[in-house]
């Protein structure tokens, strides 16, 4: 059908950055960073956010709803720091997680890593 390849081309979402790096972070301590998540189409458009499971410690904090065209959302990445499966009282962990974010159009993934000092 043609058409409908070009009206996918101006509809849909980019991410500012399109990774997120905690970098060292220190076991038991919670940690946040900020994500654009920007509308670059010409019509105002939705989005899904899928939760990462609970044992990344990762959550998603957003305000759901219809995005603006031009205009952009704040999705808040939280991390509670865990080294899962790390053995003994010391040495260092990791975690590496792609957050899954859906709309009408395509499906986006932002990597999300972060490396865990135990105490």
């Amino acid at each position: 059908m043609k058409g409908v390849g070009d009206l996918n081309k101006i509809r849909g979402f980019e991410l500012y950055p399109g990774q997120v790096n905690f970098g060292v972070v220190r076991e038991g301590c919670t940690y946040t960073f900020n994500v654009l998540l920007k509308n670059i189409g010409l019509d105002s458009c939705r989005f899904k956010v899928k939760q990462p499971p609970p044992s990344t410690g990762l959550n998603v904090i957003f305000k759901s709803g219809p995005v603006a065209a031009g205009m952009n959302v704040t999705l808040q990445l939280e991390l509670y720091a865990m080294a899962v499966g790390v053995k003994g009282g010391s040495g260092q962990g990791s975690i590496g997680h792609h957050v899954e974010i859906s709309s009408e159009v395509d499906t986006l993934f932002l990597p999300v890593t972060a490396d865990i000092l135990l105490n």
